[in-house]
């Protein structure tokens, strides 16, 4: 489990998709829990991947994606909590051990 709160992830992703927010008429400190991001979009199919790539970069983290169900993967509310919840904090980048498939690490 980590140590990150809902206030903090969901504000991490309203400023990263600022500029669609904005555009759609959102304040970033009014953009409601409901909004699914890829419904309204503000992010594609690819804007997905990019999206948990960002939270796990910007975190240090490692998110398990388990116990979210696929149609809540994308809403604003129900992602951050999960991220807050249910994400691993990661071994810091230098620490980690690269397979090569030569044998050794």
């Amino acid at each position: 489990m980590s140590d990150l709160d809902f206030a903090e992830v969901k504000r991490f992703i309203c400023e990263l998709y600022e500029e669609p927010l904005t555009q759609k008429g959102y304040a970033l400190d009014k953009v409601p829990d409901e909004l699914d991001l890829l419904q309204s979009g503000v992010i594609d199919s690819l804007g997905i991947l990019e999206l948990i790539s960002n939270l796990e970069n910007r975190f240090q983290i490692s998110i398990d994606l388990e116990h979210l169900p696929a149609e809540q993967l994308t809403v604003l509310g129900p992602l951050s909590q999960h991220v807050a919840n249910y994400s691993i904090k990661s071994a810091p980048t230098s620490d980690r051990v690269e397979f090569t498939g030569r044998g050794d690490p």
